[in-house]
């Protein structure tokens, strides 16, 4: 490790080459970052599917009228006959995902209702009950088929349900129904019941009376959405009991001994990544008393895990989607009242980040806010009782990382569980976490799976061997296909489940194709109505933020309704906020592939003015572009996606800021050669320019030096010239090209158009002359910089002054005058503050650790690094992460940990990898040879200096291929 002669995200070993800088566009063109692994885009899910409803849901009262005014002992006999037929359908409707029980053709509304009409008496007495039985429900066997019931108190009688029953249209229990807005399906409680459930269900609000909640399960289980079933028999649980039982027995521990850990349940689609997560949460249920179990469906978007999380906090808040912003503070208020230990715990500063983050998203709020309402309110829902949040659909947590940050060295008893598709390894993304267990599903073997599919079958007398061969054939041991293939066949009418037992074809049928989830997709597709259909393809094309306004934006007439009913079906889940989310990745995929070019035109362009006519606008300017683009109108595409492009430093993912100005770049060229004018031509070398200050911050030195070469050869303006001029001098910056890097400097310094540009270019000149060893003539640049700067107390500004203070730090450290580069770090830090520049306050704290490494200091450097560490978390710095774990990892190196060097720096090459830096990715694994080499595993010591070299000269950076020849050569001699 040298002295460092650059900035941001720099790997402080012998030759870094890492540096800042802005163009007028605020792209901060530094050096090389990593971004921590991404969600998959695609989630299979498997959850409670609900059966089909009519078209026109009308309530069904089972009924039996008592008159009020009969004795105690009469009414409480007729209420405990309540009680037990109301916790049986109860149990039935919270293990189906509260689905509706068929009677005849029609489908029932499940509603429990409580008014004021009853007496005092008569409501504790059934409220009681009903409570009873709810709890019972919840844990007992599931009865038979039972018709579920709508059950009020009408002025005057009480409406109870029996096992006979009569269509009523008319009547208290029928109207109180129809106000409250239930839908087919729903199991919602009154105010009375709801009160009494909410330490044992979980209760979402309703449009409807004060009070009234939606029972959507009980808290000791998972929120489970969506899960398919045949007959409407959730697909049993086989074949995983042994891995079920050794990851609650080690997450168990992990409570008892108040070690927060991550547990992430991964594997492919159709593995049953979700039913496993539920049966988990269900069984660490039942073994840890008291436990707090908060579940929510993360949706596939960025910060999705961080919004399920707000939205599992807001739900045990009792927050309600009707609430206004005073409500929804309100409730989270008092609900954080009674979490927190101290007064000052409970500022109004968490609430009210808490209630803006319900409200309109996770990142509507700072980093430092969003991070301390999260690890406030954890931290108290951990101290009042053990707790299990559990994410399905994410498998790294990546937006939680700091938030878990905070528990790194805690002693509470909570556990983050997440299920979804696997990616990268997800270790390093629980680093922060004292304890990570992490199981792979794989498909079942030919025995799992054929015992799978008969359990599922139970409810038959005699099932076919031909079905059960036939079935366990085309699953190939997945549980997501056995459950679709049941599903299709009793669709079409093989097995017929109207009956007890079933009745299953005595014909062989012949199922399938080998690509089980396409044929089963395109089977479903087959079966759905036009509009139905029409409402999936409108569905596809928004992707994200599927609600009833943006379908009926798109043209879906009825949207709620037919969303609903594409529930009922098992294409979307219901998520949180009025959205809908796709529970069948492959179906969605397939409908995709099927829709026409013109009418994916004509979705596109209405998708695109929905967005700017939204609220999401200014949120979704690349999407928008997107849309608009693939309407095929460039020109209404072109304004949005540069707006994005000019924003794209600002997003924490490196690979999403590279494309959105790709996208801008895509446009301005083919706006250019449909209409060849200066101004054109201008506009696109603009968005060249651009794209290649990103590629070269996401350390693709190649592409970004190409293209900022190209457009500073052809540009006809200085302000083009001087831009690209930068980039490109960065990019020689980073190989060790010196002498180019500082031609390329000096024509941004004499043709800048702009003072910030020729700051950022005399910054440049800076770095270089610390790498020579010329630090008086660094120190003159940087006196140069400081004058050039513009006057005023922007960010922007901040940003540079930061940066200047810190490059002025490098070359007092070159010149090893530790005192001088420590103020000049502190400087750097207080202008970062000043300015709310979290990636410059964080680079400061990795240039004063690297001062404390080549003072000697190794323990005091270890601690530094992670604090700058922590700080780029807790920030969600993820592009600058990689660059300071490379330096943990050697200086941890140095003090003789070479097992600990090794485990960090493979975090870090994960990073690395994560993003395509060949940069960071040749570093570590050079030090991870050096590391492999001091423990004597000259085998791995080559393996890692042959790769180290190769993506040394991948990059083309003298020094790091210098640096990889060296090791090779130690190696060689050894």
């Amino acid at each position: 490790m040298t002295p460092p002669a650059s900035t941001e995200g720099t790997s402080l070993s012998e030759g870094e080459t890492a540096s800042s800088m802005d163009l007028p566009l605020r792209e901060a063109v530094g050096g090389s970052d990593a971004v921590r692994p991404g969600r998959s885009p695609s989630r299979d899910r498997v959850k409670t599917q609900e059966a089909a409803g009519p078209s026109a849901p009308e309530a069904v009262v089972l009924s039996v009228r008592v008159a009020l005014g009969r004795d105690e002992d009469e009414l409480d006999e007729l209420a405990t006959r309540l009680a037990d037929q109301l916790g049986a359908l109860i149990g039935v409707a919270i293990r189906r995902g509260g689905e509706p029980t068929h009677v005849g053709p029609g489908g029932l509304d499940v509603v429990f209702l409580d008014d004021d009409h009853a007496s005092a008496a008569g409501r504790a007495v059934i409220a009681a009950r009903e409570s009873i039985a709810l709890t019972e429900g919840m844990s007992g066997d599931a009865p038979g088929r039972l018709p579920a019931a709508s059950c009020g108190l009408e002025a005057g009688r009480i409406a109870l349900a029996t096992a006979q029953g009569h269509r009523v249209g008319a009547g208290a229990p029928f109207e109180v129904a129809r106000r409250l807005a239930t839908e087919p399906g729903q199991l919602v409680a009154g105010p009375l019941v709801a009160a009494r459930l909410a330490r044992t269900a979980i209760l979402v609000p309703v449009n409807g009376p004060e009070g009234a909640m939606r029972v959507l399960g009980p808290r000791a289980g998972l929120e489970r959405l969506f899960t398919t079933s045949v007959g409407r028999m959730p697909l049993p649980f086989t074949g995983r009991d042994a891995e079920l039982k050794d990851v609650a027995d080690a997450a168990r521990e992990c409570l008892r001994s108040a070690t927060p850990a991550h547990v992430a349940i991964t594997g492919g689609a159709g593995v049953g990544t979700s039913r496993f997560l539920a049966e988990f949460a269900a069984r660490l249920g039942r073994d840890v008393p008291n436990l707090a179990v908060l579940g929510a469906v993360v949706p596939p978007t960025d910060g999705g895990d961080l919004d399920a999380l707000v939205h599992m906090l807001a739900a045990d808040a009792r927050v309600r989607p009707e609430d206004g912003p005073e409500t929804v503070e309100r409730r989270f208020e008092r609900w954080l009242s009674r979490l927190v230990i101290s007064d000052a715990d409970a500022s109004s500063a968490p609430t009210h980040a808490l209630a803006a983050m319900t409200l309109h998203g996770a990142f509507r709020v700072s980093a430092r806010e969003r991070n301390d309402a999260l690890g406030l309110a954890l931290s108290g829902l951990a101290r009042r009782s053990p707790v299990l949040l559990a994410f399905d659909g994410a498998t790294t947590l990546a937006g939680l990382r700091p938030v878990l940050a905070a528990f790194a060295s805690s002693a509470l008893p909570i556990v983050f569980a997440s299920a979804g598709r696997r990616q990268l390894v997800s270790e390093p993304d629980s680093a922060p976490l004292r304890r990570h267990l992490e199981l792979e599903l794989t498909p079942l073997d030919a025995k799992r799976a054929e015992s799978l599919v008969r359990s599922a079958l139970a409810a038959a007398e005699d099932v076919p061997r031909w079905l059960v061969r036939e079935v366990t054939r085309l699953s190939d041991g997945l549980p997501l296909v056995v459950d679709l293939a049941l599903t299709a066949l009793e669709a079409d009418g093989v097995i017929d489940t109207r009956s007890r037992p079933w009745r299953i074809s005595a014909a062989p049928v012949e199922l399938g194709t080998p690509s089980s989830l396409d044929w089963l997709s395109l089977a479903t597709l087959r079966r759905l109505s036009l509009r139905e259909q029409r409402a999936i393809d409108a569905a596809t094309v928004l992707g994200t933020g599927i609600t009833p306004e943006a379908m009926a934006a798109m043209g879906i007439a009825d949207a709620a309704t037919r969303l609903d009913g594409l529930v009922d079906v098992g294409v979307f889940t219901r998520g949180s906020d009025q959205t809908w989310l796709p529970a069948r990745p492959a179906l969605m995929a397939a409908a995709f592939r099927a829709l026409s070019p013109r009418r994916a035109r004509r979705l596109h362009r209405a998708a695109a003015e929905w967005l700017v006519q939204s609220s999401r606008g200014e949120r979704a300017l690349s999407q928008i572009a997107r849309h608009y683009a693939l309407a095929g109108d460039d020109a209404a595409a072109l304004p949005y996606a540069e707006r994005a492009a000019a924003r794209a430093a600002e997003t924490p993912r490196l690979t999403d800021a590279v494309e959105r100005c790709r996208i801008a770049a895509t446009l301005a060229e083919r706006a250019h050669q449909r209409d060849p004018t200066a101004a054109s031509l201008e506009r696109a070398a603009d968005a060249d320019v651009r794209l290649a200050g990103q590629l070269l911050r996401a350390g693709q030195l190649d592409p970004a030096s190409a293209l900022a070469k190209a457009r500073m050869d052809e540009a006809a303006s200085p302000r083009i010239r001087s831009a690209a001029a930068v980039v490109l001098g960065w990019a020689d910056e980073h190989r060790g090209r010196l002498d180019d890097a500082s031609a390329a400097f000096d024509v941004g310094r004499l043709q800048g158009a702009d003072r910030a540009t020729r700051t950022v270019a005399l910054q440049g000149l800076a770095a270089v002359a610390v790498k020579r060893g010329e630090h008086d003539d660094a120190l003159a640049y940087l006196d140069e910089a400081r004058q050039s700067t513009p006057d005023g107390d922007g960010a922007e500004l901040a940003r540079l002054r930061s940066t200047t203070s810190r490059l002025e730090g490098h070359a007092h450290l070159r010149a090893g005058r530790f005192d001088a580069a420590e103020a000049a770090y502190v400087a750097s830090r207080v202008h970062a503050v000043a300015g709310g520049a979290a990636e410059e306050e964080v680079d400061a704290l990795n240039g004063r650790a690297a001062l404390h490494y080549f003072a000697g200091d190794l323990e005091r450097a270890e601690a530094a690094f992670r604090e700058a560490l922590h700080a780029a978390e807790r920030w969600d710095l993820v592009h600058v992460e990689g660059y300071i774990l490379t330096n943990l990892g050697e200086v941890t190196l140095k003090r003789g940990d070479g097992d600990g060097a090794t485990k960090t720096l493979r975090v870090a090459l994960a990073r690395h990898e994560a993003l395509g830096n060949d940069e960071g990715v040749a570093e570590s694994q050079r030090l991870l040879a050096e590391a492999a080499l001091a423990a004597g595993d000259l085998a791995t010591a080559r393996e890692w200096a042959t790769a180290a070299r190769a993506s040394a000269e991948r990059v083309g950076a003298a020094q790091l291929v210098a640096e990889a020849a060296r090791v090779t050569r130690m190696l060689e001699g050894g």
